[in-house]
């Protein structure tokens, strides 16, 4: 993988995944000191949350990686205002007006971040299959060094066999790669796989953990300096806990 790393010295990451609007966790990620915090993404669209409260959340994580308190990756949900062939469920015309009379979208392509090393895992939205890369006969650093990752598999809508970093489906078409470790959010568990929280495939230098947004789970996962995970729930991101 490039050598994009988070500054060795930051102290033990906790991943934030998929919000849609949530912006009350946001503002307890970046106000509590205990970890860095790494935002997988999915700021937007929500249907219980308002436009107003969505960009919200979006420009405190946006002013918090311009002053070096926060890693933001970016979701498909973004990238859907930004290209039109990346269109996903919940796209609001307010959300639009509001993207673009804040001028957020040129911040949006220059700020949140496609993919991340972090402490030896690859940590992206959606994560990358093997079965992508099988499928585009290339190998993982040949992918990652594309610098653009349209695919949309088939079973999210697209046209793609595989979805890629930004679309893949945990469910129904990830498969780990050998001998790398992955951490990603996008597909959330619905009935009856209930309010799982964090789940995995594999095992070592193999495994990789897929986020449930905070829709349905609030266990967090962090990845800590010396490579290693634990999860914790929202109430561990408490400074008084």
């Amino acid at each position: 993988m490039k050598d994009i790393l988070i500054k060795p010295n930051v102290k033990d990451v906790v991943i934030i995944p998929d919000l849609h609007g949530k912006v009350e966790v946001i503002k307890l990620a970046l106000n509590q000191t205990k970890y860095f915090p790494v935002f997988l993404g999915d700021y937007l669209d929500s249907f219980t949350r308002t436009p107003e409260e969505q960009v919200e959340g979006l420009q405190l994580v946006l002013d918090a990686i311009t002053t070096g308190r926060a890693i933001g990756l970016l979701g498909n949900h973004e990238l859907s205002y930004l290209e039109f062939s990346m269109r996903a469920s919940g796209y609001e015309l307010q959300t639009n007006e509001l993207l673009e009379s804040y001028a957020l979208k040129d911040k949006i392509r220059s700020l949140l971040l496609p993919w991340i090393e972090i402490n030896g895992f690859l940590v992206s939205h959606a994560g990358v299959s093997l079965r992508l890369l099988d499928d585009l006969d290339i190998d993982l650093d040949q992918y990652l060094d594309k610098n653009y990752y349209p695919e949309i598999g088939v079973v999210r809508g697209g046209f793609d066999a595989v979805g890629g970093l930004f679309w893949c489906d945990y469910r129904t078409e990830f498969e780990p790669i050998n001998g790398v470790k992955q951490v990603f959010g996008h597909t959330a568990y619905r009935k009856p796989e209930g309010n799982l929280g964090i789940i995995w495939k594999g095992e070592g230098d193999n495994i990789s953990y897929n986020c449930d947004c905070l829709d349905s789970s609030d266990e967090l996962l962090v990845i800590k300096q010396d490579s290693t995970v634990e999860i914790i729930n929202l109430m561990g991101l408490d400074d008084e806990s």
